[in-house]
């Protein structure tokens, strides 16, 4: 199961980059100002717009028979093997306890104890939350099999 950010969050970037778009030429027919700062403003906003959707697009999460990968454009990519996980927790907090890029509303896959696997905080506001309870329960079932597996 592979999911990525919503779609929901592209649509107000490429309705940014439509207005300003619009604005640049309705300016550039106008004569309102020079060529040369309109082209200017164009080329800022579809950058940043672009910038924007890559950083959107690098998000990603993946659940295979092993694991959970944990992908973002500033982060990188985190693993945790499935037998190494103790339990999912949804979150709600808003306070950072000094954790830089900290999100208030995250699925956290918490690692056994005796694991050397880090915690995997997956900020759960930028994909779809039904496609993202489906992949927390897998990982759930996952972890509740490999625990009854241990206890036989």
């Amino acid at each position: 199961m592979c999911l990525r950010a919503t779609v929901k969050y592209y649509v107000p970037l490429a309705l940014t980059a439509a207005i300003t778009t619009a604005l640049c030429i309705y300016l550039l027919t106008k004569g309102a100002m020079n060529s040369v700062t309109t082209y200017a403003m164009l080329a800022l906003v579809l950058g940043l717009g672009a910038l924007a959707f890559l950083w959107l697009r690098a998000f990603s999460l993946e659940m295979d028979t092993r694991k959970v990968t944990y992908s973002t454009l500033l982060g990188g990519s985190q693993s945790i093997d499935l037998d190494a996980i103790a339990k999912v927790e949804w979150m709600l907090d808003y306070t950072s306890d000094g954790h830089v890029g900290h999100r208030p509303l995250r699925l956290e896959l918490v690692p056994r104890p005796n694991s050397p696997a880090p915690r995997l905080a997956i900020n759960a506001r930028i994909f779809d939350r039904q496609k993202l309870t489906q992949l927390a329960n897998s990982v759930q079932e996952s972890v509740q099999n490999f625990d009854q597996a241990l206890q036989r």
